[in-house]
């Protein structure tokens, strides 16, 4: 069978976007140039131009792939704690188990992650693409711990931010320097992820004025 006729450049389009992303999520716009973006990708910089017309418009292409990658933690989410049923666990341990499934998952999509935090902290915004996805994740999971606690849901907003920023910070560090920040050696990732796990959840409850047991605590989702 033959190759779709535009498979060859949807392959070459996709390396540049994702050699583009890790060099943007690492440097910056301002330390990366079109050169560097070309000779990772393996491309010239005419292709570059080509499919993106330049550096700006890789990299807002970039933001917008970014957003779409993390956008799909809010389905995950919902289906993980089944927020629209009425089978779901005891709020304790669904609260813990949608701290582990949001560090797992930007562990997962650390480079998605790193360019978020770079260009929140460069730009001070959003993009109204990320804003809409943001609003959204966040309206549905305050509306649905507040009919739980009975806490109005604005209340929510920015123990619910912070915890999510917090997340995305750890996240973003390398295994190696999450081992360092646990106190473990580098060859115990796993124990330095789980108490960095640990942590995350005693912070989480503590901000929402929740308690939960040392065993709940400990108590492991079950996305890998």
């Amino acid at each position: 069978m033959s190759r779709p006729i535009h498979a060859d450049a949807d392959q070459t389009r996709n390396r540049i976007l994702e050699s583009a992303t890790v060099l943007f999520a690492e440097r910056g716009v301002g330390q990366t140039s079109v050169r560097d973006i070309a000779g990772k990708a393996n491309v010239s910089l005419a292709m570059v131009s080509h499919y993106f017309g330049g550096k700006d418009g890789l990299y807002d292409a970039c933001i917008e792939a970014m957003f779409a990658e993390l956008g799909s933690m809010r389905e995950i989410l919902a289906t993980e704690l089944e927020l629209d049923s009425e089978k779901s666990a005891p709020l304790g341990e669904l609260f813990v188990l949608a701290v582990h499934v949001m560090f797992r998952f930007a562990c997962d999509h650390r480079t998605a992650i790193r360019l978020l935090i770079r260009d929140a902290v460069s730009t001070g915004e959003v993009s109204p693409t990320g804003r809409k996805m943001l609003l959204e994740t966040m309206k549905m999971i305050t509306e649905a711990l507040s009919m739980r606690i009975g806490r109005p849901a604005n209340e929510l907003r920015l123990p619910l931010q912070s915890i999510v920023f917090l997340i995305a910070r750890y996240a973003a560090q390398a295994e190696s320097e999450l081992c360092i920040v646990a106190g473990f050696p580098v060859k115990e990732k796993e124990k330095a992820r789980a108490a960095v796990e640990a942590h995350l959840v005693e912070v989480a409850l503590g901000l929402l004025g929740m308690n939960a047991s040392p065993k709940l605590a400990k108590k492991k989702g079950s996305v890998k």
